[in-house]
């Protein structure tokens, strides 16, 4: 329990404030009525995506429950549900406010990594940033929720396994925001893999493995749904932590 304290104190998920992994304290934000809203969330349909009216209206239902939501992120579909959380996809309202080293696609564009690169200029036009927001049911044990976030942002430098951006807390919810994948259907492709599609794919797998072994984690729940490929960028990564442990 001492240990439990202890990094709860670094990573202070379990107050209602922003988590910025590569920012200081003195930079992080409250999601409190200070901030005026950026734009009206309006419709939560994007032009290219519909969603039908059971998923529109819990769409409705989390912004009207989670304080402040729609000032920082549009929200836009339901992509994930399982037994502990339900992940949506949505549009950073605020990503040019932030340095997001997390941003492979933005190390593309830029060209490398160096920090100088990766502070936006607000007035600059951008396209647009998806996230994932993973809402983490208020069933779950506020220990278990304090593991998976603090294990996302431990392993937040691995290409292959899906870091922690940032992190809310509003009364007794929960919310953790990821980086969007843009990934297919393991079902859709995997009876098309050549042999050596499959030996890139379990590159992809093992490294993240590996890099996730070498943190003393274990994931402990590896099935095709839980690492998100692309045969397109021959890319993935390892997601849902939620019932990893550390080894001892």
């Amino acid at each position: 329990m001492a240990a439990v304290a202890k990094r709860a104190y670094q990573v202070p998920a379990h107050e209602e404030e922003a988590i910025r992994h590569h920012e200081s304290d003195d930079d992080t934000e409250s999601m409190d009525e200070s901030m005026g809203p950026l734009e009206e969330s309006g419709a939560t349909v994007s032009e290219d995506e519909e969603v039908d009216d059971a998923v529109a209206d819990d769409i409705e239902r989390f912004e009207a429950s989670f304080k402040n939501i729609t000032q920082r992120y549009r929200l836009i579909n339901r992509i994930g549900e399982g037994t502990f959380s339900t992940v949506y996809k949505a549009e950073d309202l605020l990503y040019d406010h932030y340095e997001n080293s997390w941003d492979l696609d933005a190390d593309n564009e830029n060209g490398s990594r160096n920090i100088s690169t990766l502070k936006r200029d607000p007035n600059r036009s951008q396209r647009t940033r998806y996230v994932a927001i993973k809402k983490i049911y208020v069933t779950s044990s506020p220990l278990r929720i304090l593991n998976e976030l603090e294990l996302l942002h431990d392993l937040k430098d691995s290409p292959n396994v899906c870091p922690l951006i940032t992190a809310f807390r509003h009364q007794d919810q929960v919310i953790a925001i990821l980086p969007f994948f843009q990934h297919e259907d393991f079902r859709d492709y995997y009876r098309d893999f050549t042999v050596a599609d499959i030996r890139v794919y379990l590159r992809n797998l093992f490294t993240a493995l590996d890099y996730t072994h070498k943190a003393g984690i274990i994931h402990r729940d590896i099935k095709p749904t839980n690492f998100l490929y692309s045969p397109s960028q021959q890319r993935g990564v390892l997601v849902d932590f939620g019932l990893a442990e550390r080894e001892g």
